[in-house]
């Protein structure tokens, strides 16, 4: 459980059992994560007792206590807040066309960009590589696409 002292006294008061905000046993995290399935217990509890997931939300917002939805990704990808920041990436592949995916939060200074990258077909780059790097034949490479060992999906 990460949240801090401050925040878990917070908790404990907002899920009506006050008393345990001072109670030995949670004084530290360690100790809370110790209790943590009496306190998954407590506060679904007080979850399955909020209206709506929306309420919830609101309370532990107003009480500075961190949250935030579980989305689906349909959910995540759609996001105003999501593809604003750029956590949702725009595929571009040759067999199913343009689709939304949620994609890295991380963020580096040196790589300021989103990377492009494509994922190409099975053994789509045998020859160039092997040619290329190994100094293959065109004569081995077809004995090694003769004997199965070498494949290439061609869409």
């Amino acid at each position: 459980m990460g949240i801090t002292a401050a925040q878990w006294r917070t908790l404990c008061e907002v899920t009506g059992h006050p008393e345990l905000g001072e109670d030995p046993q949670f004084s530290t995290a360690t100790k809370r994560v110790e209790q943590m399935p009496m306190i998954r217990e407590l506060v679904q509890r007080w979850l399955d007792s909020m209206p709506t997931d929306d309420d919830i939300i609101r309370v532990l917002e107003e009480n500075r206590i961190p949250v935030a939805p579980v989305l689906t990704v349909a959910e995540a990808v759609n996001h105003p807040h999501l593809r604003e920041r750029g956590t949702v990436a725009t595929i571009s592949d040759r067999v199913l066309g343009e689709f939304d995916v949620p994609a890295s939060p991380w963020r580096f200074s040196e790589f300021p960009d989103p990377l492009r990258l494509e994922a190409p077909f099975l053994g789509e780059h045998n020859t160039q590589i092997l040619k290329q790097y190994l100094g293959y034949s065109d004569q081995r490479l077809k004995q090694l696409e003769d004997d199965g060992i070498l494949r290439c999906e061609n869409r």
